[in-house]
């Protein structure tokens, strides 16, 4: 339904839109996939109430968002927990499922689910016995918070081949569930190939012989069984294993087990992730996450990205592009000694809220924390850049704290807003931002429903609707390193629900020229020729009112220039690094 123009829409008309909107209301709120038809509905129904001029204080909808709100909500509270569940097991690169405390199976992997012909699987579908099933169900009552892997060794019991199965303690809680403790069981079929080898060799010092034997620990083999297989007496086994226990800190079979356990696992994840196009093993992402502890009690999640040493960068993620970079970006930042710092911002994957704050004051909090996280990791001076809106968090970080910033850099984002442009953004964009500027109280529904849908598993209705008729975005996110990190990058978005990221839609319906005039640090923007979201005149406007800064433009990049023209950005960070 399209908004009639004009002032004159008659009681009829409005009546008809309204009900339609309640109408869509309740049906996106039961099936995500309604979200495109809602969304076109909603800013109809908007359009034509701000027509009206009798409008103030009309929103007759809107006790029906409320009511919607809290059905999403009590829906999202029953789903959450498997929907998380589902995603912890996999994130496993081989078959896993996850148990509770009786060892049922509450959800599993498609690697998992792909080797069993039954709907309700249970631990016996996986070859595990009787005998084995009592050993997972010991280690599960062995596990504590400070001790939380077990290795159980399993005899044939995986498509018949000898390995173990990794045991530990996921929690699937969310704000909205009780206590949600359940196991990640994971199934590794282990070969000792030269590679591993040689690893365990180096990291602990061991001879061929003493890798052979904790190998064998791990296959669930006895010190009889292996004194058997290779002619040696038991004493002589035991003297052996003595000198690995040495070698690697270790105290008893159980500890070994669990440290080369857990060590193949890793090597094993390692060699699964190969690079397609060449058949060739991939070298792991230069990619380290951790997570810093605040002043205030708040935990800052954060990545390492690029080289582990070299020219800082602290790196502002856009709202729904994700803290993370390419892969292809990260080989090259590691080549070039470019160390990329990607704190994830209150409320952003599993970086705490920072509740009851108004949008400037947490603007202002979100600078404090970059720099508590440079203070951390001795860091006294970084290239800052800012992603997308992110451009408003690193151009007040570089206005706080000066001292502290060697150049800043947007990248297809300058922080200029007018109201006249909403009606030139694209599709989705305008439809947000609308509600964002003139009914921000109706965006918890419509982040919420939008969540839904991608977690729904549908992200790529949610993609497309972001870059239809903008070619530079359509070509770029036929990109399989763009696609994947847009797909995680939602996933980063509303990993916590959606305080956020309506937090944000606010702040970048904002103008901050007045406060760019103020910087004493030139911002250097790059930006795509082809972006349709900020187009190009809107940077140069922003060059004009701001004139110390400086412009790089990029041929046929659009929004995703970070993902798909990386060469520009770092070639930049080199520059003025």
């Amino acid at each position: 339904m399209k908004a009639p123009e004009g002032e004159g829409l008659s009681d009829d008309t409005w009546t008809q839109i309204s009900d339609q909107l309640i109408s869509d209301i309740y049906a996106t709120t039961l099936s995500p996939e309604h979200y495109d038809q809602f969304m076109e509905t909603v800013e109809t129904y908007l359009t034509s109430l701000r027509s009206r001029k009798d409008a103030r204080g009309q929103a007759p909808a809107e006790r029906h968002f409320k009511t919607a709100l809290t059905l999403l909500e009590t829906l999202g509270r029953k789903r959450m927990s498997g929907n998380r569940a589902s995603a912890i097991a996999e994130s496993a690169p081989g078959p896993a499922i996850i148990l509770d405390s009786d060892l049922s199976i509450t959800a599993l992997n498609e690697a998992a689910r792909g080797a069993i012909a039954t709907n309700m699987p249970r631990l016996a579908d996986f070859g595990v016995d009787p005998k084995t099933e009592s050993a997972v169900q010991n280690a599960i009552d062995e596990l504590t918070k400070d001790d939380n892997l077990r290795v159980v060794p399993l005899t044939g019991a995986w498509r018949e081949q000898n390995g173990c199965a990794l045991l530990s303690k996921v929690n699937i809680d969310t704000e909205y569930l009780e206590s949600g403790v359940r196991f990640l069981l994971t199934f590794s079929s282990f070969s000792l190939n030269p590679e591993q080898r040689k690893v365990l060799r180096q990291a602990y010092a061991l001879s061929d012989v003493e890798v052979d034997i904790a190998f064998g620990l791990i296959q669930g083999l006895q010190v009889q069984d292996i004194a058997e297989q290779r002619d040696k007496s038991i004493n002589t086994i035991r003297t052996q294993i003595k000198s690995i226990q040495k070698k690697t800190g270790t105290n008893s079979i159980a500890d070994i087990i669990r440290l080369f356990g857990a060590l193949l696992a890793n090597l094993t994840t390692m060699l699964q992730h190969s690079d397609l196009a060449t058949g060739k093993s991939a070298p792991n992402v230069p990619l380290r996450r951790s997570a810093l502890t605040l002043r205030d009690g708040r935990r800052l999640s954060y990545s390492e990205q690029g080289a582990e040493a070299g020219t800082p960068v602290l790196f502002a993620h856009n709202m729904l592009y994700g803290a993370e970079w390419t892969p292809s970006a990260l080989f090259a930042a590691e080549k070039r000694d470019i160390r990329i710092l990607a704190p994830s911002r209150p409320g952003f994957g599993y970086s705490d809220q920072l509740p009851n704050q108004k949008n400037d004051a947490f603007i202002d909090a979100v600078a404090a924390d970059f720099c508590e996280l440079l203070d951390h990791l001795h860091i006294e001076r970084a290239v800052v850049l800012g992603h997308g809106i992110a451009s408003i968090y690193a151009m007040r970080f570089a206005r706080r704290y000066p001292h502290r910033v060697k150049a800043l850099i947007a990248v297809s984002h300058a922080p200029i807003w007018k109201d006249k442009w909403l009606k030139d953004l694209p599709v989705r964009q305008r439809q947000v931002y609308t509600v964002a500027r003139y009914a921000p109280q109706l965006l918890p529904f419509i982040t919420r429903a939008g969540a839904a849908l991608i977690r729904s598993g549908n992200h790529d209705r949610f993609l497309d609707a972001l870059t239809w008729d903008i070619p530079a975005d359509e070509k770029a996110m036929k990109q399989k390193e763009t696609y994947e990190v847009m797909v995680r990058a939602l996933h980063h978005t509303i990993q916590q629900g959606c305080e956020t990221y309506c937090r944000e839609c606010v702040i970048r319906s904002k103008d901050y020229v007045d406060e760019a005039q103020k910087l004493t640090t030139p911002m250097h923007i790059i930006h795509g020729l082809g972006d349709v979201m900020v187009p190009p005149s809107r940077i140069e406007l922003f060059c004009e009112r701001v004139p110390e800064s400086t412009v790089t433009w990029v041929e046929n990049a659009g929004q995703y220039l970070l993902f798909t023209h990386w060469q520009h950005v770092l070639r930049k960070i080199e520059t003025l690094g």
